[in-house]
């Protein structure tokens, strides 16, 4: 596994502005993080996970736009349930310092077969990363 690391501090410090880009009550939104298995592993194309990240306690509001955009994006791209949504909490406070990804609570996800899911076991995104690579790589 790679190590993905950031090379540019100020450029990751450099904000996108998506306001000039609205239509009626639509706006672009951003990925906080994807994989496709396919290209990291030489699995099937339909094999992929995304990452939503937010500050400890904030709510996951399912009926989102940003979440829609999501779960219709897995719905589309999705094949035998191996496409996913992670929505983690990150614990890092300080503005300051970088969220480590591997180190949030995963809070929910969602896959087209099975919708919106918690499940307890998965307690960090690095577990649920983990799990989800050897399930797919199961096929």
């Amino acid at each position: 596994m790679s190590d993905a690391k950031i090379y540019s501090q100020s450029k990751l410090e450099q904000k996108i502005a998506f306001e000039g880009l609205n239509y009626k009550s639509m706006s672009l939104t951003d990925i906080d993080g994807f994989m496709s298995l396919s290209t990291a592993f030489g699995m099937p194309d339909s094999q992929f996970m995304f990452m939503e990240v937010k500050a400890n306690g904030k709510p996951f509001n399912t009926s989102s736009g940003q979440t829609k955009a999501f779960t219709a994006l897995v719905d589309a791209l999705s094949d035998d349930n191996f496409g996913v949504l992670f929505c983690v909490w990150h614990h890092e406070p300080n503005a300051k310092i970088n969220i480590k990804a591997e180190e949030c609570t995963v809070v929910q996800y969602y896959t087209k077969s099975g919708g919106w899911k918690r499940d307890s076991t998965m307690s960090t995104m690095h577990d649920a990363y983990m799990r989800f690579i050897e399930k797919a790589g199961r096929l």
